[in-house]
């Protein structure tokens, strides 16, 4: 059976660090309760906005490194949205985990924050380098 990848468990499963998932799933149920007040849409849906529908493949011709494009599919683009948002939580300087998660979560509902500037970043380079998708192998 395929597990969900947008399910909460993932969501805890990313944040998880040091065998400590009963602790990140009360977090994010906490977080879930605080959205439904603040009318923010749910964390699986906001990570699914940050999610990249394209990546960014090396490619090597006549001693040339190129960088191209191609499209991600549907469990990778996410899987790359929660190793972003994990590493923007990681680097926010607030005190308390749940601090950390709200603030990157509510600013990821207005488009800024540190998985934001990643996802943005990624397809900049992407639509710079569009030029080069004859590059890639069939």
């Amino acid at each position: 059976m395929k597990k969900n990848p947008n399910s909460t468990l993932a969501l805890a499963g990313a944040l998880v660090r040091h065998g400590r998932g009963a602790r990140a799933r009360q977090l994010l149920l906490s977080l879930w309760r605080r959205t439904k007040v603040s009318s923010l849409p749910t964390p699986p849906r906001l990570l699914a906005l940050a999610a990249p529908r394209v990546s960014l493949r090396s490619r090597r011709k006549a001693g040339i490194t190129y960088r191209v494009p191609y499209v991600l599919g549907s469990t990778s683009h996410f899987s790359y949205a929660l190793r972003w948002f994990r590493a923007a939580v990681r680097e926010r300087t607030e005190r308390l985990l749940d601090q950390r998660l709200g603030a990157e979560l509510f600013e990821l509902s207005q488009r800024k924050g540190g998985t934001w500037r990643r996802r943005d970043a990624l397809h900049q380079t992407a639509l710079l380098n569009r030029g080069f998708i004859r590059l890639l192998r069939r």
